[in-house]
């Protein structure tokens, strides 16, 4: 009987130490997670005591949990001493899976660069950008500031964790449209010199733009006045917003770029970080209206053609007849010169009416099979004596190219005035070339000159009618050469260089293959 009453004596001992154990273990837990501020113990005397916990301060406490920042202090040896829920919530882990454990196992960097990490915030603290590994295998990106304390002499490192996932995002997004932004985009610092350019500012003014300045590496002028771009000077009186500059790119081909700039401003207090420009290529658009303004006026040019050529003409051809009578008369015999040179001057003026009234957009032509070639062949005798009598060269470079379809006498009178535009470009001993093409999807007959460049201001104007550089000219050969392209439907394009100038009628339909 005695040993039963021991035996439940010693089972209720059992199961109080057992209690007592998982309250002891609660209160651990309790102090770990930062739950516990103080403890209040029974003392053996029977009195009870209040313990504050070491460096524990309830407003403090308050203060860390609330805050939207990760917090935890480290042993010396980077043992996780306490998180706020913060930190635990960054991570998606439960804070007793955090405390008791190694920093090392937290963080996405190596152990020599969580050394050197450790002993900088010895040192006097850090600042530094880092990788979590959250409970679900990824990395979050965080910024990690860290500090010294002491407490009783005992050294600790606070960490405060903040986290940049969000502005990670908002920077790759700002990124992705900068680098794939269609318009080219340049940061210059405060100097003015190129410190970021996105792929179309590379792409439209080629390498070395980084580190360069930016006024003498781009060179831009004002379409407008040819004045140059400086860069510092136009934004001093407020940001540049559509302002249309001229400058050369890797080709050597000019181009016309629409460019906004402005000074680049940060902080509350404006503090001024540098500049940025954009430029869009609009060199496609300026040519496009220039050629739909060409157009229109070959078109009015045109109608005016139709409607008045034939009624000139006829006058002049009874005039002429007559003075050729007169030229035949005994009686006038001291006056033949003169009648002579009225008859030519009247001949001019009918060659004059005839390019006239090719400018008719309704002027009927004869499309056929034609071999480019062949065209060329046939009138290269007449433009050789030409060029001889100049003292100039004149070669072909014939390609084997398909047939287009044509009309012969128009290809015959466009290359000739091509020609004879060459031969006026040229000085004594220059050469022309005339030469075919087929690069598969056109076909191309090109007459190259290499004659001084053209100069911007009179290429832009190339095809209006009337407009000539020459004493003596018409000014209607090439809008002639334009209007018989717009009848093909084909293309009419120039090219003008240092090295010369090269205009090409371009077909764009072959009606076979070559060869």
């Amino acid at each position: 009987m005695r040993d039963e009453c021991d035996s439940d004596a010693l089972a209720r001992e059992v199961l109080k130490l057992r209690q007592e154990l998982a309250n002891a273990n609660n209160i651990i837990d309790a102090i770990r997670n930062g739950e516990v501020d103080a403890l209040l113990m029974s003392g053996r005397d029977g009195e009870d005591g209040v313990y504050v916990l070491k460096g524990a301060d309830r407003l403090y406490r308050v203060i860390v949990e609330e805050m939207q920042e990760g917090c935890l202090t480290l042993a010396p040896d980077g043992t996780v001493l306490f998180c706020n829920r913060r930190f635990a919530a960054m991570l998606g882990k439960p804070r007793e899976e955090i405390t008791g454990t190694s920093v090392y196992t937290l963080l996405e960097s190596e152990d020599g660069e969580l050394l050197k990490w450790i002993s900088g915030v010895s040192r006097g603290g850090i600042k530094a950008e880092m990788k979590v590994r959250t409970g679900d295998g990824f990395s979050l990106p965080v910024l990690v500031t860290a500090s010294e304390v002491k407490v009783d002499g005992e050294a600790f490192s606070c960490l405060i964790v903040t986290d940049l996932s969000e502005q990670k995002r908002r920077e790759r997004m700002t990124k992705l449209i900068f680098d794939q932004s269609g318009e080219a985009i340049i940061v210059c610092d405060s100097q003015g010199k190129i410190a970021r350019v996105n792929a179309a500012a590379a792409a439209m003014f080629g390498d070395g733009l980084l580190g360069a300045d930016f006024n003498r590496r781009l060179f831009l002028t004002e379409e407008r006045t040819g004045a140059v771009f400086h860069l510092q000077s136009a934004v001093a009186q407020g940001p540049v917003k559509g302002s249309e500059v001229c400058c050369a790119g890797p080709d050597g081909a000019a181009a016309v770029l629409l460019l906004s700039a402005g000074r680049l401003t940060a902080g509350d207090d404006a503090r001024f970080m540098g500049y940025l420009v954009t430029m869009t290529n609009i060199t496609e658009i300026k040519n496009y209206a220039r050629e739909i303004g060409r157009l229109d006026r070959l078109n009015l040019i045109g109608q005016m053609a139709a409607g008045i050529g034939h009624g000139v003409r006829n006058p002049l051809t009874t005039v002429r007849g007559y003075l050729q009578f007169f030229l035949e008369k005994a009686g006038l015999a001291g006056h033949r010169e003169s009648f002579r040179l009225m008859i030519d001057e009247l001949d001019r003026a009918n060659t004059i009416i005839s390019d006239f009234l090719s400018l008719a957009k309704n002027k009927t032509i004869e499309l056929q099979p034609t071999d480019l070639n062949k065209v060329i062949e046939s009138v290269f005798p007449l433009l050789q004596a030409d060029a001889f009598r100049r003292g100039c060269r004149l070669t072909l470079e014939l390609a084997e190219i398909p047939q287009v379809t044509a009309d012969e006498k128009e290809i015959r009178q466009c290359l000739l005035n091509l020609v004879q535009n060459g031969l006026d470009a040229v000085p004594e001993g220059g050469l022309v070339t005339v030469s075919t093409r087929w690069t598969g999807g056109e076909v191309i007959m090109a007459v190259h000159n290499d004659g001084p460049e053209i100069p911007p201001h009179v290429k832009e104007k190339l095809g209006t009618p009337f407009f000539t550089t020459k004493d003596k000219g018409t000014g209607l050969g090439l809008p002639v050469c334009f209007s018989i392209a717009d009848r093909h439907n084909a293309r009419l394009d120039v090219a003008s260089r240092p090295s010369g100038t090269t205009f090409s009628l371009v077909f764009a339909e072959a009606l076979r293959s070559a060869g």
